[in-house]
């Protein structure tokens, strides 16, 4: 109870005028009643408070003293700062507060939380298990039906001529293969079906040459003119008539190569056509094609030989069925869509180019995230629910509670996503089947952390060597970065007792970090580069010439540049590397800056934008 009492006396030393009061009361209400005793014979107060200090002082170890633990002061708005005397913050200047003792614990790592179970049935804290299921999704695709081009024929002139008669005069018509489509008057058929005669009667005469090379020759030079007819376009019935009758027309008629519907017509009667010249278009409706449009997140789902279901308002209460038979491998740049071309029987015709439908495809994964095919799907993926993990964009960070007896543990980690499935993510890697993972409260657990200057969300814990100083020690070097870009910007305004004021602070500075929060190699490395700082500093501010003072901050940069190789910086902001390759007679020179403009410290007003911005370089953490 005494220790309770000295402890809010102590916390009543902050509390101003009212102290002596509350003291008062205090003594009052505990030293009153032992004045009189208890009644039993029993010690009076003093004689217990004696008795209490009496323990402390014989107690050589200190086991019975009252420790107190050292107070430690940090900033609001950056909990990593963590110093031992109260001042502002080295990052945003803001007055620090006392950091709280007795919330933290020992046996936990950086990444893992302890609440009690009222404190997580408070906060809502509900889990399930990671588990093993099917992931499948209705992804709604939209589209138009267009032609089959494998089923497209178009009927073109083989010869220059005039159309004389169109046998089908408009678009829609249904023609079957055979059927005539148009006549073509063409003087230049004449000569081909004359060669064609006058090839066949030297092939009847072939008995009154006794030559085999000429029969040869008359046998070839019948199939030339059999076939350049046929090029032509002539049927082999019609080649079979023209031989049979002897005698050559100037007329050809062109015949449908197969049953479709007329889907153009590009020519009238009358019309003069050239070889090559469309004239109808034919194209078989009874299989179409359509061609949905895909965003890139439904596209891991999306494989050829998936079937899908469309509908078209046209159609209402008609559901039909299609393959995917090709996913273009190239995005849309301005829609950032892939296309999807699906294959669908229309034997009755009801589908219509042109026509808008909207798809569902059915989609399941497989165990390692990747599509599955319905025959063979093997192992089942791993599901977590859609709210568990909290995404950044470039992580996706879950909690995990973890088994053991007593009050609950939870476990920050960062897991790989597959896609999202329903209310359900597939997860490629970081958890295990059976963990229990939060899906509701995980935001407030992880904005615990962030005020415990713990790997959360928004923080992730960065792998440090062994030894690294902490942030409370990083901060230290604050200042000296400071003195240094001091140095460096009154050097770029050529100001040479500005640089030598601020090279005496820099070297003041570096003294006061001491070896205190570096150990093994880290302690070695600043050790060395503390002395190296603080020699060129100190030459730099006794030059009495600019010039010199410059080159002094030529090694200067050097030992800054390796001091935040080794341990970074604290902070908020980036640094700047910075090199000027006119600098030391055309060798070069790098140094720090504070800003991304180019403020040359080695030639001032005379270039002083010359050189450019090498790396940024970011605070540790970020």
């Amino acid at each position: 109870m005494m220790r309770a009492v000295a402890d809010w006396i102590r916390k009543g030393q902050m509390k101003g005028r009212f102290f002596p009061a509350v003291v008062l009361i205090i003594l009052t209400v505990f030293l009153v009643p032992a004045c009189g005793g208890n009644g039993d014979g029993g010690e009076s107060s003093m004689e217990v408070m004696a008795g209490h200090d009496h323990g402390v002082h014989a107690s050589g170890d200190g086991s019975a003293a009252v420790k107190q633990e050292e107070q430690l002061w940090t900033c609001s708005m950056h909990p990593d700062i963590k110093l031992k005397e109260p001042g502002k913050c080295p990052i945003c200047f803001m007055d620090l507060i006392p950091v709280e003792s007795g919330g933290e614990d020992e046996s936990l790592d950086r990444s893992q939380l302890r609440l009690t179970e009222s404190a997580a049935a408070l906060a809502s804290i509900e889990t399930a298990p990671v588990r093993r299921g099917k992931a499948s999704a209705k992804i709604r695709l939209f589209g138009t039906v267009v032609l089959n081009e494998t089923s497209v024929e178009r009927i073109t002139a083989r010869v220059p001529g005039r159309l004389d008669i169109l046998f089908v005069d408009y678009v829609g018509a249904i023609v079957n293969e055979g059927e005539k489509l148009v006549e073509i008057y063409s003087p230049g058929l004449i000569s081909a079906q004359e060669e064609l005669i006058q090839a066949l009667k030297a092939a009847d005469g072939k008995e009154k040459s006794g030559s085999n090379v000429l029969e040869k020759a008359r046998i070839r030079t019948l199939g030339a003119a059999r076939e350049k007819l046929r090029l032509y376009g002539l049927t082999p019935e019609q080649i079979g008539k023209i031989e049979k009758r002897g005698k050559a027309s100037d007329r050809l008629v062109i015949h449908s190569p197969t049953t479709g519907t007329v889907v153009t017509k590009d020519a009238v009667e009358g019309m003069y056509v050239n070889t090559g010249t469309v004239i109808y278009t034919v194209a078989d409706l009874s299989s179409v094609w359509v061609s949905f449009r895909a965003y890139q997140s439904d596209i891991a789902w999306l494989r050829q030989g998936q079937r899908v279901e469309f509908e078209s308002e046209s159609i209402p209460g008609e559901l039909f069925e299609g393959e995917i038979i090709f996913i273009d491998p190239v995005l849309d740049g301005r829609t950032r869509t892939a296309g999807i071309r699906v294959e669908a029987d229309n034997p009755e015709g009801r589908l219509k180019p042109d026509m808008f439908v909207s798809g569902t495809v059915h989609a399941a994964l497989d165990g390692a995230g990747k599509v599955a095919h319905s025959h063979d799907a093997g192992e089942l993926p791993l599901l977590i629910n859609a709210s568990a993990p909290l995404v950044t964009g470039t992580r996706a960070v879950v909690y995990v509670r973890l088994d053991g007896e007593g009050d609950p543990v939870f476990e920050g980690r960062e897991i790989e996503l597959g896609p999202r499935a329903g209310d359900q993510y597939v997860v490629r890697s970081g958890l295990s089947e059976g963990e229990q993972v939060v899906v509701n409260g995980a935001f407030k657990i992880d904005s615990e952390l962030q005020i415990r200057a713990r790997p959360s969300m928004m923080s992730p814990s960065t792998d440090l060597a062994p030894g690294s100083p902490t942030m409370d020690v990083l901060s230290k070097l604050t200042p000296v970065y400071e003195a240094y870009f001091a140095v460096q910007m009154a050097l770029a305004g050529d100001d040479l007792e500005e640089a030598r004021k601020a090279d005496s602070v820099l070297s003041e500075r570096v003294g006061k970090v001491g070896p205190a929060g570096f150990s093994g190699s880290f302690a070695d490395d600043w050790k060395r580069l503390s002395k190296e700082i603080s020699a060129s500093a100190t030459r730099c501010g006794a030059a009495k010439d600019i010039a010199i003072c410059r080159k002094e901050f030529d090694g200067l940069s050097q030992s800054m540049i390796e001091m935040h190789g080794i341990f970074g910086h604290a902070g908020i902001e980036p640094y700047f590397l910075t090199f000027c390759p006119m600098a030391n007679d055309n060798k070069g020179a790098f140094w720090i800056q504070e800003v991304d403009t180019v403020y040359n410290s080695h030639y001032g007003s005379v270039m002083l934008r010359c050189g450019e911005i090498r790396e940024r370089l970011e605070p540790r953490g970020n």
